[in-house]
């Protein structure tokens, strides 16, 4: 990330982190920055947050398996390049 701000590549590198609050406060920054500017990244972002409380509510107080999270990941991050 450059000192400035991020781009969509970087932002959507960062998403699934940015979710879940697992950034250190500058990228994190950063991220939000990019965000307020970018309705597609800011759309991608609101679909994966929307996505992951929808498997959290309908997979109830099961955990999902790593090998699936894993997959679905890897398949978003397939459609986002």
């Amino acid at each position: 990330m450059g000192e400035h701000g991020c781009d969509c590549d970087e932002a959507r590198a960062e998403a699934q982190r940015f979710i879940d609050g697992e950034l250190d406060l500058t990228v994190r920054v950063q991220i939000e920055r990019h965000l307020a500017e970018c309705h597609g990244c800011t759309e991608r972002t609101e679909f994966q947050r929307h996505l992951k409380l929808l498997i959290a509510k309908k997979c109830g107080q099961e955990s999902v398996p790593p090998e699936l999270e894993a997959r679905v990941l890897e398949l978003i991050r397939r459609l986002e390049a």
